[in-house]
């Protein structure tokens, strides 16, 4: 009867299904794992038109229904706390007592956290460790709206509902869990009556009628209501005349909506909700091939580190830190060898992206209204690609120091997305989820202008952070990154484009470096936006740099003549024509992106010096 493969069937287009194979997946783990030592690895696989949950050597059976279906565990543990506004504990439809819950107290969990900043940690209290998801759940669900709330009152919001018609009906728990491992042992779509009479019989075995505890007069038990954050697609989005709170219409499948609860807890995380940032984006990892012990793990771990109150920069860093955590987790990722994966430490053999919805905040005030107005898909980076341990080494290098520039970017001290600030940081969104070299290259355009905007920001308030790239971690970046017909690193290495960039980089960022009473040469403050500007044509490239180098080296030359003293090296003839040669085999603007990379980054040298440490030090010239 029971199966060691269960199947999802892709219907709502969101993330909607990946709810579901996450929250049937937790639903199996608690079966069969809640008592075992040697637990069972449930695996997550996309198989296009439906997700597979497969369970590793093991076959679930009727006696593992049985003893959990003895004292079953609905999965979520609490309900939430009564408010200060006169709300009372959920009393039974029948007797009128009230009901033994646990309940969590979200503002209490909040002072939780916000506790362990302080220095005093031996009398930290731990947090919920989905208190995340609780506190989501809470925001958007209509719970106990000031009125004493009972089991049968209409006042409780999805998430109570939902738990309280499982939990008045614990004793029918078995029914309900065989009507989800029949239905969901085939990637079929879901037959409603046929489920129903499975999980909701109105007889037992001798003819007599089963009594279903209800919520209300006229409540079916078998329907719960729709929930914004759990199904956004049935809202009328940010137009509709007639906005709800949260609770949208309609009358879903308790059962169906039980287990999307429960996903909530495996796949989900969020920004958003704060001083900063009104609004909320919730992001769901549609996953690849994995462990959900090691989904579990990567989640847990990257929570720890997520942080952001812009959304554009909430994409990238979701994007980024994922990526890492997956890296990281090396001797789990070595036991999934079986899966046959080259590329070991690649993100993208284990997680295909996440699901991201925008909820505009539509009234600030309690209760607060919200609508979905943006629905969109970020893929995880193909261009990630590790067989070796030193390999993914190096991308963790190269992933930390993009979430540092990702950090640095802002509009104004104030507000993070403001001005121009959106576009390049829109630039590197689209490069780390479309993995396209070439709106990589469109950021480094717009970042190397970027930098002297904010060198120049510095200058006026110390507080103004930059961040370069390191030449080292471009390399690194770049080595196995190809166009159509050629590879990044017949550029990057030739010499005569190593010394352009070292040319434009000792004219900018060397000497932004350098305080202002040590330095010898001229700031070149609209070489970026000229340098952009002329890679348009390879004729146009080649003028405005020939015209760039002879300035650079008759103001070095001067200088020499002057103090006899050499800061920093003349471009040769020789190097200079080995550049043109570049424009006569590849496009100008990828010729031109490149050098606004490398020459608006710093050496490895440089990059160890603090702001006051760096200067033109006579030996650099050799740097290269």
């Amino acid at each position: 009867m029971y199966k060691n493969k269960y199947y999802i069937a892709k219907k709502s287009g969101f993330y909607q299904d990946s709810l579901l194979l996450y929250g049937l997946a937790r639903l199996l783990d608690l079966i069969i794992n809640a008592e075992r030592r040697e637990k069972v690895e449930i695996i997550l696989k996309d198989c296009g038109l439906y997700y597979e949950i497969e369970l590793e050597n093991y076959t679930i059976n009727e006696q593992d229904i049985v003893k959990f279906c003895s004292n079953p565990r609905i999965g979520f543990d609490y309900i939430f706390q009564e408010s200060k506004g006169g709300t009372k504990m959920p009393k039974h439809p029948k007797t009128g007592e009230k009901l033994n819950l646990n309940f969590i107290d979200i503002q209490k969990e909040w002072e939780k956290l916000k506790n362990q900043s302080s220095e005093n940690t031996e009398k930290t209290q731990t947090v919920n460790p989905d208190f995340s998801i609780y506190a989501l759940l809470s925001h958007f669900s209509i719970e106990f709206l000031t009125k004493e709330h009972d089991a049968g009152s209409t006042q409780g919001g999805m998430f109570t509902r939902t738990f309280l018609q499982i939990f008045l009906n614990q004793d029918k728990f078995e029914n309900f869990i065989k009507a989800m491992l029949i239905q969901f042992s085939k990637p079929t779509l879901l037959d409603e009556n046929k489920f129903n009479e499975i999980a909701f019989p109105l007889k037992i075995d001798k003819d007599k009628n089963i009594d279903y505890f209800t919520l209300s007069k006229g409540h079916t038990i078998f329907k719960t209501t729709y929930n914004q954050l759990i199904s956004p697609t049935a809202s009328k989005g940010i137009n509709s005349n007639n906005l709800r709170l949260t609770e949208l219409s309609g009358d879903p499948n308790l059962l169906i909506e039980y287990l999307k609860i429960l996903g909530c807890f495996e796949g989900m995380f969020s920004i958003g909700g704060s001083a900063d940032f009104d609004d909320y984006r919730i992001y769901v990892c549609e996953p690849k091939e994995i462990y959900l012990s090691m989904q579990r793990m990567v989640l847990k771990s990257f929570k720890k580190r997520f942080f952001s109150n812009s959304s554009i920069k909430g994409d990238i860093l979701s994007i980024l830190l994922y990526s890492k955590e997956i890296i990281n987790h090396t001797e789990e990722l070595q036991k999934q060898i079986h899966f046959g994966f080259e590329s070991i430490f690649s993100p993208k053999n284990y997680v295909n992206g996440f699901y991201v919805c925008h909820f505009m905040t539509i009234k600030k005030s309690p209760p607060k209204k919200h609508a979905p107005i943006n629905l969109a898909y970020l893929k995880i980076p193909t261009f990630i690609d590790a067989k070796t341990i030193e390999e993914a080494n190096d991308w963790i290098e190269i992933i930390d120091e993009l979430v540092t520039i990702t950090r640095s970017i802002k509009g104004s001290q104030k507000n993070e997305e403001a001005g121009d600030a959106i576009q390049g940081l829109d630039k590197l969104r689209t490069y780390i989820s479309s993995s396209r070299i070439e709106s990589f290259l469109d950021f480094q355009f717009w970042y190397s202008q970027y930098l002297m905007f904010a060198f120049n920001k510095k200058q006026q308030d110390s507080k103004w952070f930059v961040k370069t790239f390191r030449t080292n971690t471009l390399n690194k970046l770049f080595k196995n990154m190809n166009m159509n017909e050629f590879k990044i690193s017949e550029i990057i290495s030739n010499e005569g484009f190593q010394k352009v960039a070292y040319a434009i980089r000792k004219s900018t960022v060397t000497l932004q470096y350098t305080p202002k009473d040590q330095r010898k040469f001229e700031i070149r403050y609209g070489l970026a936006q000229n340098l952009q500007n002329k890679s348009k044509s390879a004729s146009d490239l080649a003028e405005f740099i020939g015209e760039f180098i002879a300035t650079f080296n008759a103001e070095t030359a001067r200088y020499v003549e002057k103090t006899g003293t050499v800061l920093r090296a003349n471009i040769r003839d020789n190097e200079l024509t080995q550049f043109y040669e570049l424009l006569d085999k590849y496009p100008s603007t990828v010729i031109g992106a490149l050098l606004a990379s490398y020459g608006f980054a710093l050496t490895e040298k440089e990059a160890t010096k603090t702001d006051d440490e760096i200067s033109l030090a006579i030996d650099d010239t050799n740097e290269e």
